[in-house]
Protein backbone atom coordinates (compact mmCIF):
# COMPACT_ATOMS: atom_id res chain seq x y z
CA UNK A 1 0.00 0.00 0.00
CA UNK A 2 0.82 3.55 -0.89
CA UNK A 3 2.26 5.61 2.08
CA UNK A 4 0.59 8.94 2.73
CA UNK A 5 3.53 11.66 4.32
CA UNK A 6 2.14 14.04 6.04
CA UNK A 7 3.50 16.11 9.81
CA UNK A 8 1.92 15.29 12.70
CA UNK A 9 -0.44 18.48 13.66
CA UNK A 10 -1.29 19.19 17.59
CA UNK A 11 -3.60 22.09 18.27
CA UNK A 12 -5.00 22.99 22.00
CA UNK A 13 -7.17 26.29 22.28
CA UNK A 14 -9.07 27.87 25.01
CA UNK A 15 -11.93 30.40 25.35
CA UNK A 16 -13.46 32.36 27.92
CA UNK A 17 -16.56 34.23 28.52
CA UNK A 18 -15.99 36.87 31.46
CA UNK A 19 -19.04 37.96 30.50
CA UNK A 20 -22.18 36.65 28.30
CA UNK A 21 -21.45 39.88 25.61
CA UNK A 22 -17.36 39.21 25.63
CA UNK A 23 -15.22 36.19 24.35
CA UNK A 24 -11.48 35.48 24.65
CA UNK A 25 -9.89 32.99 22.41
CA UNK A 26 -6.15 31.77 22.36
CA UNK A 27 -4.65 28.88 20.27
CA UNK A 28 -1.71 27.06 19.65
CA UNK A 29 -0.93 25.08 16.83
CA UNK A 30 2.29 22.56 16.88
CA UNK A 31 3.17 20.82 13.38
CA UNK A 32 6.02 17.81 13.71
CA UNK A 33 8.64 17.63 10.85
CA UNK A 34 8.80 14.86 8.83
CA UNK A 35 11.96 13.37 7.66
CA UNK A 36 10.46 10.14 5.60
CA UNK A 37 9.53 12.21 2.68
CA UNK A 38 10.65 10.50 -0.55
CA UNK A 39 13.61 12.30 -2.80
CA UNK A 40 11.08 13.65 -5.25
CA UNK A 41 9.26 15.47 -2.85
CA UNK A 42 11.20 19.30 -3.18
CA UNK A 43 12.17 19.94 0.79
CA UNK A 44 11.31 17.67 4.28
CA UNK A 45 8.81 20.13 6.12
CA UNK A 46 10.33 21.21 9.09
CA UNK A 47 8.16 22.18 12.48
CA UNK A 48 6.30 24.96 12.99
CA UNK A 49 4.82 26.50 16.13
CA UNK A 50 1.43 28.70 15.48
CA UNK A 51 -0.34 30.99 18.05
CA UNK A 52 -3.48 32.77 17.29
CA UNK A 53 -5.45 35.43 19.53
CA UNK A 54 -9.07 36.59 19.39
CA UNK A 55 -11.78 38.50 20.61
CA UNK A 56 -15.82 38.74 19.95
CA UNK A 57 -17.54 41.41 21.26
CA UNK A 58 -20.93 41.25 20.76
CA UNK A 59 -22.53 45.10 20.05
CA UNK A 60 -25.89 44.11 19.99
CA UNK A 61 -27.24 40.23 21.39
CA UNK A 62 -27.17 39.14 17.38
CA UNK A 63 -24.24 41.48 16.05
CA UNK A 64 -20.85 40.18 16.92
CA UNK A 65 -17.93 41.54 15.80
CA UNK A 66 -14.39 39.77 15.74
CA UNK A 67 -10.79 40.67 15.94
CA UNK A 68 -7.52 38.66 16.06
CA UNK A 69 -3.87 38.32 15.78
CA UNK A 70 -2.42 35.12 14.66
CA UNK A 71 1.07 33.95 13.12
CA UNK A 72 2.18 32.06 9.89
CA UNK A 73 5.40 30.02 10.78
CA UNK A 74 6.78 27.94 7.37
CA UNK A 75 7.47 25.05 7.41
CA UNK A 76 10.39 25.02 5.02
CA UNK A 77 13.62 24.76 6.25
CA UNK A 78 15.47 27.93 6.78
CA UNK A 79 17.59 28.47 4.03
CA UNK A 80 21.56 27.56 4.08
CA UNK A 81 24.66 28.79 2.65
CA UNK A 82 25.78 27.37 0.21
CA UNK A 83 22.75 24.85 -0.92
CA UNK A 84 20.89 25.02 -4.18
CA UNK A 85 17.05 24.57 -4.88
CA UNK A 86 15.84 25.40 -2.16
CA UNK A 87 12.42 26.33 -1.26
CA UNK A 88 11.73 29.94 -0.13
CA UNK A 89 11.03 30.29 3.82
CA UNK A 90 8.92 33.26 4.51
CA UNK A 91 6.85 33.73 8.58
CA UNK A 92 4.30 35.88 8.48
CA UNK A 93 2.55 37.66 10.98
CA UNK A 94 -1.51 38.54 10.43
CA UNK A 95 -4.40 40.29 11.94
CA UNK A 96 -8.29 39.68 11.44
CA UNK A 97 -11.59 41.51 11.60
CA UNK A 98 -15.15 40.41 10.77
CA UNK A 99 -18.61 41.81 11.51
CA UNK A 100 -20.99 39.10 11.73
CA UNK A 101 -25.35 39.15 12.20
CA UNK A 102 -26.95 36.39 13.92
CA UNK A 103 -30.71 35.47 13.91
CA UNK A 104 -32.37 32.39 15.09
CA UNK A 105 -31.16 29.27 13.15
CA UNK A 106 -29.04 31.89 10.03
CA UNK A 107 -25.90 34.24 10.23
CA UNK A 108 -24.28 36.39 7.84
CA UNK A 109 -20.19 36.92 8.68
CA UNK A 110 -18.16 39.48 6.30
CA UNK A 111 -14.21 39.23 7.61
CA UNK A 112 -11.14 40.04 6.37
CA UNK A 113 -7.51 38.99 7.54
CA UNK A 114 -4.33 40.83 6.14
CA UNK A 115 -0.77 38.97 6.44
CA UNK A 116 2.92 39.66 6.28
CA UNK A 117 6.42 38.70 6.46
CA UNK A 118 9.80 37.97 5.03
CA UNK A 119 12.52 35.85 4.31
CA UNK A 120 14.76 33.78 2.28
CA UNK A 121 14.27 32.42 -1.25
CA UNK A 122 16.15 31.31 -4.01
CA UNK A 123 14.78 32.46 -7.60
CA UNK A 124 17.63 31.64 -9.67
CA UNK A 125 17.84 28.17 -10.14
CA UNK A 126 21.29 26.07 -10.48
CA UNK A 127 23.12 28.64 -7.85
CA UNK A 128 23.61 29.12 -4.36
CA UNK A 129 22.76 33.15 -4.36
CA UNK A 130 20.03 34.01 -1.69
CA UNK A 131 17.60 36.59 -2.23
CA UNK A 132 15.42 38.43 0.05
CA UNK A 133 11.93 37.37 0.19
CA UNK A 134 8.85 39.23 1.23
CA UNK A 135 5.11 38.34 1.33
CA UNK A 136 1.67 39.55 2.00
CA UNK A 137 -1.81 37.80 1.87
CA UNK A 138 -5.18 39.91 2.08
CA UNK A 139 -8.27 37.47 2.27
CA UNK A 140 -12.07 38.35 2.22
CA UNK A 141 -14.44 35.48 3.70
CA UNK A 142 -18.26 36.04 3.27
CA UNK A 143 -19.88 33.20 5.00
CA UNK A 144 -23.44 32.41 5.74
CA UNK A 145 -25.72 29.51 7.25
CA UNK A 146 -29.54 29.06 7.02
CA UNK A 147 -31.46 26.53 9.25
CA UNK A 148 -35.15 25.91 7.79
Amino acid sequence: SARVYAPWDFSVGVAWFPTPELLFSYQADYTTEDSEYPDWYPYRPSAAFNTSLGVEWYLLPQLPIRLGAFTNRSNSPVLQDGQMGQPEHVDLLGISGGLSWVGAGSSLSLSVSQASGTGKGQVIGGVTTMQDADRGEFTVYLGGSYAL
